[in-house]
């Protein structure tokens, strides 16, 4: 197996690939992970709810998606991209609003209730702010577009 991508949290790195049938995995100490729930455990993702939101969004998300670490900073460069986008008129230049606005005032850490983990991630290629919502008993992660500004 080769990955695709990776990334490192503290001293830890989780590769992200595929295996020979093409199923998803992550890579964690050199050990193939084909049921998250092993790799959490396997990990110690369970301790820190904030490492545990970033490796959720790095695989389930396919490396398409970057977990918001910073909301605060988030909120104020994504209303600046807004506001500045707003005042271009070029209409063949790519803009932030060209996906839509969505309102971030729900914009929070992570929070972990009922078996369920809720956080936030944004597009890479967008810049577009999800809801995450992974389900710990069925291990299903939903990526869920915010609410139109």
């Amino acid at each position: 197996m080769e990955a695709i991508s990776s990334i490192t949290i503290g001293e830890d790195k989780f590769e992200l690939g595929y295996s020979s049938d093409r199923a998803l995995l992550v890579i964690y100490n050199g050990r193939e992970y084909h049921a998250f729930s092993d790799l959490v455990e396997a990990a110690g993702l369970g301790k820190d709810i904030n490492n545990l939101a970033q490796v959720i969004c790095f695989a389930h998300g396919e490396n398409n998606y970057r977990f918001i670490t910073d909301i605060p900073l988030f909120k104020t460069e994504y209303e600046s991209k807004i506001n500045k986008d707003k005042s271009v008129t070029d209409i063949e230049t790519p803009k932030s609003t060209s996906w839509g606005t969505y309102d971030i005032s729900e914009l929070s850490a992570p929070s972990k209730k009922e078996g369920e983990l809720t956080f936030y991630a944004e597009n890479k290629a967008t810049g577009v702010p999800y809801r995450v919502r992974w389900e710990e008993n069925t291990g299903r992660c939903f990526f869920e577009l915010l609410k139109s500004a």
